[in-house]
Order: C-alpha cells, then sequence, then structure tokens
C-alpha cells in the first residue's frame, strides 16, 4: 500500500485521465492490498462488539479530512512549485517554420508568453492531433534525419520497400515513420524487426512512433500492393 497509494497519485497528474487504464489498474491492485483491513469491520460473532464496526470507518473518515484539509492548506503554487506546462518547439525543415506548440486547455502565465492562437496545425505531428495553442519561433539548426532507401523491388504482386532511418543528432527520444503511397495499398510493414500490427495497416498510408530508435538507425520495411503498386512519399 505504501508503494501503491503515491503510484496512483503521480500517474493521474502525468497521463491523464485519456491514458487512465494505467492508473486504474493499479488502483485496482491498491484496493486489493487493503482487503484485509476490512476484516474488522465483519468480526466473527462470538468477538462482536457493540460500535466496533463502526470505529474502523468512523476514524478512517476522519483521517482522511484532516489529510486532505491538511494537503490543501500546504499544497500550493509557487517558485519551488511551479505549475505544469506542456510546450513543445516544432520546426518544419521543409519550409524553415518554427512554432511553439501547447496542447493545455487554458496556457498558464509562463506557457502564454510563447502562444497566442488556437488552431490545428499545417502538418500531421506525433501526440499534437487537432487544435492546439500555438506562436512563432526562430527556426533553429536541427538536422533533419537521414532516409536511406536499403531497397525497393516488385517480389510476386507486391513492391517491397525497405529503408534506414538515422537521427542526425544525439540524443533523439523518438522517431515517427510517415509512408505514403499514390495508388497502393500498405498491407504490411516492419520497424526493427518488429511487425506492426495489421489492424494499422489497409491504407495508402502507415504511420509508425518508434521510441528509443537505435543508434546505427532504425530499418523499416514495408508491403505494397494495388494497381501501380504505388509511389512513396
Amino acid at each position: 500500500m505504501v508503494v501503491l497509494a503515491p503510484t496512483v497519485a503521480l500517474f493521474f497528474p502525468a497521463l491523464g485521465l485519456s491514458t487512465a487504464a494505467a492508473p486504474a489498474a493499479v488502483a485496482t491492485l491498491l484496493l486489493v492490498a487493503l482487503l484485509p483491513a476490512l476484516e474488522s469491520l465483519f468480526p466473527a460473532e462470538e468477538d462482536a462488539r457493540p460500535g466496533a464496526a463502526a470505529a474502523v470507518p468512523a476514524t478512517a473518515l476522519v483521517v482522511a479530512v484532516a489529510c486532505t484539509l491538511a494537503g490543501l492548506s500546504v499544497d500550493r503554487f509557487d517558485a519551488a512549485h511551479p505549475v505544469p506546462s506542456r510546450l513543445a518547439y516544432v520546426l518544419d525543415r521543409d519550409t524553415g517554420r518554427a512554432s511553439w506548440v501547447s496542447t493545455e486547455r487554458s496556457p498558464g502565465t509562463y506557457t502564454a508568453e510563447f502562444v497566442g492562437s488556437r488552431a490545428e496545425l499545417p502538418v500531421d505531428l506525433p501526440y499534437l492531433g487537432g487544435p492546439v495553442w500555438s506562436g512563432r519561433a526562430e527556426p533553429a539548426e536541427f538536422e533533419a534525419a537521414e532516409v536511406l532507401t536499403v531497397a525497393d523491388a516488385i517480389v510476386g504482386a507486391r513492391r517491397e520497400l525497405s529503408v534506414r532511418v538515422t537521427p542526425q543528432r544525439p540524443g533523439v527520444r523518438m522517431l515517427v515513420l510517415d509512408l505514403r503511397v499514390d495508388g497502393g495499398t500498405i498491407v504490411g510493414a516492419r520497424a526493427s524487426g518488429r511487425a506492426v500490427p495489421a489492424e494499422e495497416l489497409g491504407g495508402d498510408r502507415a504511420w509508425i512512433v518508434f521510441h528509443a530508435p537505435p543508434e546505427g538507425g532504425l530499418p523499416a520495411s514495408f508491403s505494397i500492393e494495388g494497381d501501380g503498386l504505388g509511389r512513396a512519399r
């Protein structure tokens, strides 16, 4: 219980209600761990004493109320405990345009210094779908990832395309592969030897988010079928 309770308390503000499955699972484990404490509410008939069953929930309620009031009185945002903010820097290497982007529903004082309008981004980006707050930023000298075509051949009724995507700067945490084809359907895909679930494919676009890419580059392969077998973009 000592471990699970803080875990639940940290999961909800970190992940939000949109991904509440993980903290909900931990909360379920917490409830299971508390089951032995409920035995005192239902003592054996020979050990039962008037008022004993009500003492436990009454005491728990008093402690909960006291802890809540104490927490509300000391839990304040200040210079040492700033308000959490969601702010990302986005750079489109094709157009040279850079932006500050925030997914906050109502930007706080700090975030509002960088964003000023709410609209959908002109390009698709991971975790930044739908309307977001944005503002202009100075373009930084970031090198785009290198995309090398390893193989591109027609095998039977399919086109087999293999590429290697290599980040050009250190410390890259995540890579996004966005393959689109004209006149074809992507029916199979693999990234670093791992198969992409079939339910994620079947259209003219494959969107793969890969965390912690290998230092030597991320190998990926795609199987395309259909009229013209597609033209990759």
